[in-house]
């Protein structure tokens, strides 16, 4: 066994007798006013539950360093309230990423720091494999593209479903040529009425089933266009 300049040597296992538990670092079966090396594992027969951190089986007044894995059967609480501002603070910090297989409810603010822009929806700073429920606004600086190709055919139904108004500050362009030969067909349709307070161009026909009134001049094409204007009447 190692030779010491001073203390005792023993060549086989040391059993100690005494059951007095530890409370603090000066009491117990064993104790060491010095440090404690340990060429081989450690155990810990005690199985008192942790409500803070100065209670449990295992009691650690500094920090704890681990070089290898750490696995709790229990909750890790960490009383630390610490905010997080940037990815180096807060009350847990890691270099690596996090794997969650179950829900995360978080109390304050989810902030991405990554700046890698989306262009699927398995890219970005944040990718969700199932949907997003948002309870107030969204606000995004960048460009929305929809990849659903959904038809919308009621107001319910469509790539973009929203229960409320739908205000453009700028040009609304919409790729469909579908022709319209009723009042429930073409590339846009609406249940209501259609106010302009600008010029309207028609690139073919105008049909309409009933013609009330015109509050101002009725410019129908001459020779220059081969465009008509059929007025029913009757209806």
């Amino acid at each position: 066994f190692p030779s010491h300049d001073k203390g005792v040597g023993i060549a086989k296992s040391l059993y100690v007798g005494s059951t007095t538990d530890a409370t603090t670092s000066t009491n117990g079966s064993v104790v060491i006013s010095g440090g404690l090396g340990l060429g081989k594992s450690l155990y810990i027969g005690g199985t008192i539950d942790s409500t803070s951190s100065t209670t449990g089986s295992l009691v650690v007044s500094g920090g704890l360093g681990l070089s290898k894995a750490l696995y709790s059967a229990g909750t890790i609480n960490i009383t630390n309230t610490t905010e997080s501002t940037t990815a180096n603070t807060g009350s847990i910090i890691t270099l690596g990423g996090v794997g969650i297989a179950k829900a995360l409810n978080v109390n304050g603010s989810i902030n991405a720091l990554n700046t890698i822009d989306s262009t699927s929806t398995n890219t970005g700073s944040v990718v969700i494999s199932g949907g997003l429920g948002l309870a107030k606004t969204l606000n995004t600086a960048g460009t929305i593209n929809m990849t659903n190709t959904t038809e919308s055919t009621t107001t319910n139904t469509g790539s973009i479903v929203t229960a409320g108004g739908l205000g453009i500050a700028k040009s609304l362009n919409v790729g469909s040529t579908t022709d319209s030969t009723t009042n429930s067909t073409g590339s846009i349709i609406t249940a209501g009425g259609v106010g302009i307070a600008k010029s309207l161009f028609v690139g073919t026909s105008i049909n309409t089933d009933n013609l009330q009134s015109i509050g101002s001049t009725l410019n129908i094409g001459t020779s220059a266009t081969n465009s008509t204007i059929n007025i029913v009447t009757g209806k």
